[in-house]
């Protein structure tokens, strides 16, 4: 199955680095497209708005797809001004798609400037004019890439994100409008909440789909009061995540996307509320999920992400 992956951050951010080394990992039949190479090298165009950089990505980008079977666009691909070549990727490529943002603080771009060969090609008066914060490309959803990694363990990491991505993907920037429903992992007195649909014989997590005019935070404690009759003391965002139907035409699937939430209950009304026939208050999780290759995904995400300890699985 054919496969882009972007990689996008501010000068000085490592991204040349990392895709020329993930090609490497990846091996011959990797196309690399770099935006620097492109621009500045092949055609010498200023970074504007329907720059001739951009068709030409594109057109790059549908070679790609058709030639090779795994792609890698990198650059920092102003998200404002590169918006035909997103469009792009997300018509040629669908749910094949795994974008990386570097977010850095500039402190970090420019120590980083200082130990390349191109250091003396441009300076710190030249990076902090470049600099934008938190440019996410909206359209396209995006894991997040800190400083914490070395290039190796950053390549390893974007290799194992693409390469062992399945039905449930996690996001760190993901635009609001994007959010289809919300699940909220919820505990009680140390307890799990869980919740029995008058209509099926297995219990989930409260959690539902927006409604018109809600915010997902709105959703999710209106879902949290329907379907387990609660208010949450603490209702903490975990992350964004998505799930993937395959379509017919490879990468061309449907992926709809859902904010998790983890909530801490401090009281819940007797009476149950909407469709629910029935409310399971226990340490232990449930035997018999309503989405087996969901709901126990996003209790691990949560454990990875430091929101529970592991114990509570």
């Amino acid at each position: 199955m054919k496969k882009l992956i972007i990689i996008r951050g501010n000068s000085g951010s490592g991204k040349t680095s990392v895709a020329k080394a993930l090609q490497k990992r990846y091996g011959p039949n990797t196309m690399r497209i770099s935006q620097d190479a492109v621009r500045r090298e092949m055609l010498l165009v200023r970074d504007c708005p329907e720059n001739e950089s951009i068709a030409l990505m594109c057109e790059l980008l549908r070679y790609g797809r058709q030639h090779c079977e795994r792609v890698i666009l990198e650059g920092i691909l102003y998200s404002d001004i590169y918006q035909e070549l997103f469009r792009t990727a997300a018509e040629e490529y669908g749910t094949e798609i795994y974008a990386f943002y570097y977010q850095l603080p500039i402190e970090e771009t420019l120590r980083r400037h200082e130990t390349r060969d191109s250091r003396l090609a441009f300076g710190e008066a030249d990076m902090r004019q470049w600099w934008r914060e938190d440019d996410f490309i909206g359209r396209i959803p995006e894991k997040i890439l800190g400083k914490e990694r070395s290039l190796e363990e950053t390549v390893s990491f974007i290799y194992q994100e693409v390469e062992n991505a399945g039905k449930v993907r996690f996001y760190d920037a993901v635009e609001d409008s994007f959010f289809r429903f919300a699940v909220i992992l919820t505990r009680y007195q140390g307890q799990w909440v869980f919740c029995k649909h008058k209509e099926r014989d297995t219990y989930e997590a409260p959690g539902g789909h927006r409604e018109a005019g809600e915010s997902i935070l709105e959703t999710a404690k209106r879902e949290l009061w329907e379907e387990a009759g609660a208010e949450a003391d603490s209702l903490k965002p975990v992350c964004a995540y998505s799930v993937v139907q395959p379509g017919a035409r490879a990468g061309q699937g449907e992926e709809t996307f859902g904010m998790l939430y983890l909530a801490e209950v401090a009281r819940m009304e007797e009476e149950l509320h909407y469709e629910i026939e029935k409310r399971l208050i226990s340490r232990e999780l449930p035997r018999h999920w309503t989405y087996p290759e969901i709901q126990p995904k996003l209790l691990e995400e949560a454990v990875r992400r430091g929101f529970l300890s592991g114990e509570e699985e």
